[in-house]
């Protein structure tokens, strides 16, 4: 199988998990290759993913960035007019 094949198998298996209601809730590193948890909200529900392929990684490493500034965007100031309060996405409606 080539590298790319690789790839595309690790990707599609990441979506997959995605795409049933799991999260990425963690990595771990390792000489075997990165272990990613995924688990539904609140729930005991876990899969856990061994990626070898390193732009498989890099793919879950940018949804984890993605994730996270979806989230920081409610907190990211919008404009600060001097009066000490700056104007957040979730206060500008």
């Amino acid at each position: 199988m080539s590298i790319y094949d690789e790839f595309v198998r690790e990707k599609e298996a990441v979506d997959r998990i995605l795409s049933s209601g799991f999260a990425i809730r963690g990595l771990r590193e390792s000489l075997d290759g990165t272990e990613v948890r995924f688990s539904k909200d609140k729930n005991v529900e876990q899969e856990v993913l061994l990626l070898l392929n390193a732009d498989a990684r890099k793919y879950v490493t940018t949804l984890i960035f993605t994730q996270q500034l979806r989230q920081a965007k409610a907190f990211i100031p919008l404009s600060d007019d001097g009066d000490g309060e700056a104007e957040t996405a979730s206060t500008a409606e």
